[in-house]
């Protein structure tokens, strides 16, 4: 049974409730591929799913508007799946369980996949459509944006007309994205020299922190606790000496990390647990209350004989995590407030006999963003450890001339009486790509309100939608209008 066949615009939610029936991670992705190739067929549209599962649907134009260039309207088809500890959802094969509650779309105890599910039924929409009024449509449904953007990278832009491209992977309706910053992910590894001692273990958990995005949500200085951990145990070390035993903390490299565990063997407990107590206080007051739930909490495991790590190499790996810069580290000249350059430690975890760091770097600009990975790649050197840089993608510069951007600013404000906000952002998105792949591309990004991404909490706004999707048509009747 329908649960959202009420709602307006019904052809977009009718196709967005048919794709929330259908698993589609990052990874898993042939079910939902099979769905828009079977659309297309039963259109009578030219379609073409390439090696990197990435899906292409191309549309006449409405008569009358034969001679218009293509335009190019593109989503990713990959959702973030996230549960709640007690669901017993299984991602792999389960439908959403969807309902409506004040004004919004919302998926039960897990992620509703908005971004970027939304996309694709706005544009599958489009594609069925019989009356709205639209130049050559070329429609590319992208994979595995959420996991490095693999679909991207692979995609041939050769097969495409168009040099104006729509993405749909925006979450705030209002806004026009301009720009965006290039990535790179960094891997810091210390061999982990275990030999067996006695003496007394502590286990420090660092948690409750804000967390949040690495990328739009960077410019908040909020605590990460990859970092704090290396601070609190710099700050332990003065007094007494450590053994590393086990560390871990953080859970996605695109994510501050918001929570940390380290177990220790310390020559002192007591020096340990008290920096432990004198580094919360001071954190509390540092973050003058932004961090409210911020908790420092120690557990005495008492003695044991155990195997730890070497007191050399514990220092190095402290010294690391209390000398890598973290969080915004330059700010964009041109546009005010933006941050230009970052980088985010997402990930601690022991693996295979290594404690490895993973680190994402983003830059708007590609050489700060070498730059910064090199910083990394020196200081890793000094402390002992080995790197690696990979999943590198680029930025997206914001273009003084563009005819697109014009045309959607112009359209907004003969149907809503503002201007938009046009803006670039701190975190990807795969213009980036299709522009390093083909300089002349026209780009701008946009999309409906869509809430809490990626968490349980996700929502879509039910009229944000409507309106995002009139405005995309009269973008497109506007574009056959106007020679741009």
């Amino acid at each position: 049974m329908s649960v959202l066949n009420q709602l307006m615009p019904e052809n977009v939610f009718h196709f967005f409730e048919e794709i929330c029936q259908i698993p589609h991670g990052s990874g898993n992705l042939d079910a939902i591929c099979r769905y828009c190739v079977r659309f297309a067929e039963e259109r009578g549209l030219k379609v073409l799913r390439d090696e990197g599962d990435n899906i292409l649907i191309w549309k006449e134009a409405s008569p009358g508007y034969e001679d218009r260039e293509p335009v190019v309207l593109q989503g990713h088809l990959d959702m973030v799946c996230e549960k709640t500890a007690d669901s017993g959802h299984d991602f792999a094969k389960d439908p959403l369980e969807l309902y409506v509650e004040d004004g919004f779309v919302k998926a039960r105890n897990t992620t509703l996949g908005g971004d970027d599910g939304i996309a694709v039924a706005m544009i599958l929409a489009l594609l069925d459509e019989k009356d709205a009024v639209h130049p050559p449509i070329e429609a590319v449904f992208t994979a595995d944006e959420e996991t490095g953007m693999g679909g991207a990278k692979a995609l041939d832009l050769q097969l495409l007309k168009g040099r104006k491209l729509i993405n749909i992977d925006s979450e705030e309706e209002g806004i026009l994205t301009v720009g965006c910053a290039g990535g790179i992910s960094c891997h810091t590894s210390f061999p982990l020299d275990f030999s067996s001692r006695e003496g007394e273990v502590v286990k420090i958990t660092i948690s409750g922190l804000m967390g949040g995005h690495s990328g739009s949500e960077i410019n908040r200085q909020r605590a990460n606790a990859l970092k704090l951990s290396g601070r609190l145990l710099y700050e332990a070390s003065r007094s007494t000496q450590l053994f590393l035993m086990d560390a871990g903390g953080g859970g996605k490299e695109n994510v501050i990390a918001s929570q940390a565990e380290i177990l220790l063997m310390a020559e002192h407990p007591s020096a340990l647990m008290e920096a432990a107590v004198k580094m919360e206080a001071l954190w509390k007051e540092e973050f003058m209350d932004e961090e409210p739930n911020l908790s420092v909490q120690t557990e005495k495991r008492g003695m044991q004989t155990a195997n730890v790590v070497s007191a050399e190499t514990t220092k190095k790996i402290v010294a690391y995590l209390m000398a890598a810069p973290d969080g915004p580290v330059g700010y964009n000249r041109t546009l005010p407030g933006l941050v230009e350059t970052s980088l985010n430690h997402g990930i601690m975890a022991v693996r295979e006999g290594y404690l490895t760091i993973d680190t994402l770097v983003r830059s708007s600009l590609g050489s700060k963003k070498a730059e910064l990975a090199e910083r990394l790649k020196i200081l890793a050197g000094l402390c002992g450890a080995s790197f690696r840089a990979d999943n590198e993608y680029p930025g997206w510069a914001y273009k003084k001339e563009s005819s697109l951007r014009e045309l959607m600013t112009r359209t907004y404000r003969e149907m809503f009486g503002r201007d938009p906000e046009v803006l670039t952002i701190h975190a990807g998105l795969e213009c980036g790509l299709f522009l390093d792949k083909k300089k002349d591309l026209d780009c701008v990004s946009f999309g409906p309100d869509i809430w809490d991404v990626h968490s349980v909490k996700e929502r879509l706004s039910i009229e944000s939608t409507e309106r995002s999707y009139e405005y995309l048509k009269a973008v497109l009747a506007g574009y056959c209008r106007e020679d741009i």
